[in-house]
């Protein structure tokens, strides 16, 4: 039994997947272990700290994704509301004036055209400058 034992002894030894354990005084885990606590006890007075000031201005969803909160505004109306006879006004304006010189119809030339008029659109509503 004897001449058995020592060979698992060597084999433990030899194993190369396992590896040595370092030797630590008595002292020395002592002190990795008070480390570890004040560690332990000062991030969880700053997660404190943190969690207490953000609760003012964050809320968690149910994914715990934080969502900044924000004041309400209780305003029903926009200060400058969509007027759709203004917008319907400048696009009978803009077709008419870009398609009263078209006389045939050539696919390159009227994708080019269409990107024009989107184009033109989109610039005049944009400087009419609509809240909602």
């Amino acid at each position: 039994m004897n001449l058995q034992q020592s060979k698992n002894a060597d084999v433990r030894q030899n194993s190369k997947f396992r590896p040595e354990a370092p030797v630590m005084s008595k002292s020395e885990k002592i002190r990795q272990v008070q480390f570890n606590d004040s560690k332990k006890r000062l991030s969880a007075m700053q997660s404190a700290i943190l969690n207490s000031t953000s609760r003012v201005f964050f809320h968690k969803r149910v994914d715990r994704q934080k969502i900044p909160r924000y004041q309400n505004t209780y305003r029903l109306t926009s200060f400058n509301p969509f007027n759709v006879e203004a917008v319907d006004k400048i696009v009978m304006e803009t077709m008419v004036s870009e398609l009263s010189p078209v006389t045939s119809y050539h696919p390159n030339h009227m994708a080019k055209l269409c990107l024009k008029i989107g184009s033109d659109l989109q610039n005049a509503l944009c400087k009419k400058d609509y809240d909602r």
